[in-house]
This record gives C-alpha cells, sequence and structure tokens, in this order.
C-alpha cells in the first residue's frame, strides 16, 4: 500500500512539471522595447537651416577705366584707412604690336601727315605775302586819298582787302597747327611697346597725394573707409577692362548671419525673434559646443529658386540675423563662416514632454503605448506644439510614466514587453 502510494505522488509529480512546461512553452514571452520617460521641462520650437555669416557693410572696388593693374600690395586680413591707403595702382596700357599691313599703312599715314604740314606751311607763307601786300596797298592808299588823289571808296577797298589777308593768314596759321596734331597722331599709331611704357611702380612723384588723381601715367585708388581687406580679386599686374573687381573691404566687427530658408518655415518667422547660432565650432571648457544668440532683423520680401543636393527645386528666401550679447563671442567668426541657424518660434518652461518617437497616430488621435507591470497599454494623449524631438502633452500622461519608443506592428494594447 505505502510503495503504491510512493508510486503515484511520483507520477503526480511528473504530471505537474509537464503541465508546468507546457504552459510555459505556449506562454508569450515579453517583447524587448526602448522606454523612455515622461518628463517636465522647456520646449523649444524652432525652424532650423544652414546659414553664413557675411560682413553687414563692404565695399568692392572695381577698376574705373581700362588700364593695366600693377601688382596689388595688400592681402586678406590686411588693415586700411580711409582716404589714405592706397588698394589699387593703374598704369596705361601697353599698345599692340603691329603686323607688317598695319605698320606698312601707319608708315603711310605718317608721310601723308608730313606733307600736308608742308602744304599748310606753304599755304601760310602764302598768306603772310598777301598780307604784307595788302597792308603796302592800304597804305599808298590813305597817303593818296589825303592829297585827294584817291576816293574815300578806294579807302574802303584797300581796308577790306587788308583785313581779309589778315584773316587768311590766321586760318593759315591753324590749317598749321592742325596739321601738325595729325602729324603727332599719326606717328603715335605708328608706335610699339618698349620696356620704357610702364615707369617704376614705386615713383610717387607722378601723383596728386591730396586727390589720388592721376598726374602723368599713374592713376591710385584709396580705401573710402577704415576695416580690412576681406578678399582680394586680383593680385597679379594685367590689363583689366573698367568694372573689373579688384578687392573687397569692410570691418569684420561688423557681421550678420544669413541663411536661405524654405518659404513655407519662413513665413513663420517675424522679425525681433530670438535665433541661436550653432554648429560653428566653438566649444566650451567642458568640451560642449557653443551657442551664440542672435535677433532676426529681417525676412527678404523676395523670393528664389534653389536645386538643392537632390535636384529638387526649392523656393528659399534669405532671413537675416543681426548677433546680440557680447562681441567678444563673435571674434573668431568671420566673413563667409558656415553655422547652423535656429529661430525660436515658440519657448515655454515647466511643460509635461513625451519624446516624439513614442507618438502615433490611432484615427484622428495621437496615441502612445505605457508601460505598467510589464504590460504596454494603449492611452490616447492630446498634444501642443512640438519640435522634432519632443512634444507638450496638454492631457492623458503623467510625469514619471515609462511609454514605449518606436512602437512597432508586434505591439499592441496588452502586449507584454521587457526594457532593454
Amino acid at each position: 500500500m505505502k510503495k503504491r502510494w510512493w508510486k503515484w505522488a511520483a507520477w503526480t509529480v511528473v504530471g505537474l512539471g509537464v503541465v508546468a512546461l507546457l504552459v510555459r512553452a505556449f506562454q508569450p514571452s515579453p517583447v524587448l522595447v526602448d522606454t523612455a520617460v515622461v518628463s517636465r521641462g522647456m520646449l523649444s520650437v524652432t525652424v532650423d537651416d544652414d546659414g553664413w555669416t557675411r560682413v553687414r557693410e563692404r565695399y568692392t572696388i572695381t577698376a574705373p577705366i581700362e588700364g593695366r593693374l600693377l601688382r596689388t600690395r595688400l592681402d586678406p586680413g590686411d588693415a586700411v584707412s580711409a582716404h589714405d591707403t592706397v588698394v589699387a595702382e593703374f598704369a596705361p596700357v601697353s599698345p599692340n604690336l603691329l603686323d607688317a599691313r598695319s605698320r606698312a599703312e601707319a608708315v603711310a599715314r605718317v608721310s601723308r601727315a608730313e606733307a600736308s604740314m608742308r602744304e599748310m606751311a606753304a599755304r601760310r607763307d602764302q598768306a603772310s605775302a598777301d598780307l604784307d601786300l595788302a597792308t603796302s596797298e592800304l597804305q599808298r592808299v590813305r597817303e593818296l586819298v589825303e592829297t585827294s588823289v584817291r576816293s574815300i571808296a578806294d579807302l574802303e577797298a584797300a581796308e577790306r582787302n587788308e583785313r581779309s589777308a589778315r584773316e587768311g593768314l590766321r586760318a593759315a596759321e591753324f590749317a598749321v597747327q592742325v596739321a601738325t596734331f595729325e602729324h603727332e597722331i599719326a606717328r603715335a599709331s605708328l608706335g610699339e611697346p618698349t620696356d620704357g611704357e610702364i615707369a617704376d611702380p614705386t615713383d610717387s612723384t607722378v601723383h596728386d597725394e591730396s586727390s589720388g588723381a592721376a598726374v602723368g601715367r599713374r592713376l591710385r585708388l584709396r580705401s573710402p573707409i577704415h576695416g580690412r581687406v576681406i578678399r582680394v580679386h586680383e593680385e597679379s599686374a594685367r590689363a583689366l577692362s573698367a568694372g573689373t573687381p579688384l578687392v573687397e573691404i569692410g570691418n569684420p566687427e561688423l557681421l550678420e548671419v544669413v541663411a536661405d530658408y524654405l518659404t513655407r518655415d519662413a513665413v513663420k518667422v517675424q522679425p525681433g525673434m530670438t535665433a541661436l547660432v550653432e554648429g560653428w565650432g566653438g566649444e566650451s571648457e567642458t568640451g560642449e559646443d557653443l551657442s551664440l544668440r542672435g535677433r532676426v532683423r529681417i525676412v527678404e520680401p523676395g523670393g528664389f529658386t534653389k536645386t538643392s543636393a537632390l535636384g529638387v527645386e526649392e523656393r528659399r528666401v534669405h532671413v537675416v540675423v543681426d548677433p546680440t550679447g557680447d562681441p567678444e563671442d563673435w571674434a573668431a567668426l568671420g566673413d563667409g563662416f558656415h553655422v547652423e541657424l535656429r529661430i525660436v518660434l515658440w519657448q515655454q518652461d515647466d511643460v509635461v514632454l513625451v519624446p516624439t518617437g513614442a507618438l502615433f497616430r490611432d484615427g484622428d488621435t495621437w496615441a502612445v503605448l505605457v508601460i505598467e507591470d510589464g504590460v504596454a497599454l494603449q492611452r490616447a494623449v492630446q498634444l501642443g506644439k512640438r519640435n522634432s524631438l519632443e512634444a507638450q502633452v496638454l492631457d492623458g500622461l503623467d510625469v514619471g510614466q515609462s511609454v514605449v519608443m518606436y512602437p512597432s506592428g508586434m505591439l499592441g494594447d496588452g502586449t507584454l514587453v521587457k526594457s532593454r
């Protein structure tokens, strides 16, 4: 009897073990999930984009005339003084070399001009002789009129002839001058460049130091402001046409930040909004990225088309931000430096926050999966403002609750879960 009881007990234990194994085998195992905690803190809603710095007021010095630019002595970063520092110096352009045909034509023009000079000189001598004859004739007529041998009409005719001869001589002298000038022009067209065409660039005696105007063969351009050289467009000596950019000058301490925002983001921005300038390379003593502060000055009224890196045409508009705070914080930045600009549209302290990665749509409402005793329970939530990382919770969650991050289709209301 006793042996039979032990046998029955053994089989009972084995059966219970089998049942336990079957229950455990068919019982669902918890799903491993990432979790986050609902917290309370500050929420900022921003529009972000890449931007760059630029000098607020810059001057681009251009070539005022066609000429030969002498080698620029300035380098980027050099200080310049208003109406004092010479930023560019011009000399006349050397004449072109003449081919055989052009040279023959120029020699012929010189010969023709010389012949014209000799002709005009002969005409002048003829006009001078006519004047001498008319003057003598006038003197004789006057003497004969006094003795009543000639009439007053003869005297008037003699005076008219004398005046005509005098004006003829003047015309002949002017003709000689014209022929002389034409001869000089013809000789100039025959000229060719030589080693002596460009004077010594260090010679400053050929300039008017008070005005900078060209005296003789040179023209000096001086800086219009006190500042520094931002960029040198032309360094080497060469012939330039009028309007060619030479040097950019400005004050690097007067910076502004510019970013080209999508127009759908720019319409949310208003002048006076706070802007955060990040990603420019500055670090604190603890190694964290430094953030500079600014204020929106203007959203430009005109947009433009820009092609993105993916080849998509986008409508964008420039947003300009003025620096605020200590100027020393901006001292490391110069013209054309890359920055990341964040413009604060809305900001509030002490709000209930949930990561946006925990949110999903359930019909027309937002929902999350709250973890309670290892079970994921779906909860509908009412949201306020949100950004790319966090959202404001108006109703549906309490601070300290754990929520499932990035819920997948494997999860649902009542699913067993386990935090990783």
